[in-house]
């Protein structure tokens, strides 16, 4: 990690592997968030579990679903879809302590 170029954030896809990178962070004496900040798609238990506690940003299973089917439709239909049929799916911010506040 030492020798990688500087990098100020990581986002991970799941709470376990942000744990990793913890893990990884603390090998290597790098500091989360004060040299790193570290942020989740995922916002499960763990989150919650880990120190410092994970900030994450989760997002309504059923418009994604509902989203997926669409597609799924649409190829099977041989039918290109509308910007409307896909609505913007908004997540939702969870502000713990694994990411920096910047002032």
């Amino acid at each position: 990690i030492n020798s990688l170029s500087k990098f100020s954030s990581i986002v991970v896809k799941r709470d376990a592997y942000a744990a990793e990178a913890m893990r990884l962070f603390r090998e290597f004496n790098i500091a989360v968030p004060q040299e790193v900040s570290l942020l989740s798609l995922e916002d499960s238990p763990l989150a919650t579990q880990l120190y410092p506690q994970l900030t994450c940003i989760s997002w309504p299973m059923e418009p994604l679903l509902h989203q997926c089917v669409q597609r799924i439709k649409s190829i099977v239909e041989s039918r290109p879809l509308r910007e409307t049929e896909l609505p913007p799916i908004i997540g939702k911010l969870t502000p713990r302590q694994s990411v920096l506040e910047m002032s």
